[in-house]
């Protein structure tokens, strides 16, 4: 972070690697939460008013939806899912990243020229992302963070046996990390609301 914030930029965001359960994610040295772990370091620096002005967009959509607001990208939302990824010959497909799933699932066997893109949200691979909490596993429907999480990146829930209907392969690290964000969150409320420490503070 230290490094790109250098840079002076606006926006900048850290991504989960596209694994799922086919194909999980490396887990140094077997730490199962070890990547909710490296985000909440960089969770910690991007709170440590170092770098004012600076969105972290994975950070900044788990806080957000903490404090009741909407989602910023649709990576780990609830609401509907805005885009549709046009390949250079024409086809739709789900997006682009459900390459890394198995081969050909992005696939939906349409295009520009025969179908509209009401035809497209009619399709499964769309249409599941338009259901809400009905798109989650019933692990996920059954959990408190599901609002914030919403099942992780959808990619990032395959298996061959149950397809999406898995919780996020990282299921352990988001609930780590999402866990710390709300406990910190409501320690700086908490210390916001002290007026002994507004006082000391001032």
């Amino acid at each position: 972070l230290e490094e790109i914030a250098a840079f002076d930029v606006a926006h900048v965001d850290f991504l989960l690697p596209h694994h799922n359960w086919n194909s999980p994610p490396p887990r140094p040295s077997g730490d199962p939460v070890a990547y909710g772990k490296w985000y909440w370091q960089v969770y910690q620096a991007w709170v440590s008013d170092r770098y004012p002005g600076l969105s972290v967009r994975f950070l900044q959509n788990i806080v957000s939806q903490l404090a009741g607001g909407s989602s910023t990208f649709e990576a780990m939302t609830l609401h509907p899912c805005t885009l549709i990824t046009i390949a250079t010959d024409g086809s739709m497909e789900g997006v682009d990243c459900l390459k890394s799933t198995a081969s050909g699932i992005q696939r939906m066997c349409i295009d520009v020229g025969m179908a509209s893109f009401d035809d497209a949200i009619r399709h499964r691979l769309v249409g599941v992302r338009q259901s809400g909490e009905n798109q989650l596993s019933a692990t996920c429907r059954s959990c408190d963070l599901k609002t914030v999480c919403a099942g992780g990146y959808f990619p990032h829930r395959w298996s061959g046996s149950r397809q999406f209907d898995n919780p996020s392969v990282y299921c352990e690290d988001l609930a780590w990390l999402i866990h710390r964000v709300h406990g910190d969150l409501r320690s700086r409320l908490k210390e916001k609301k002290d007026p002994a420490l507004q006082v000391s503070n001032g």
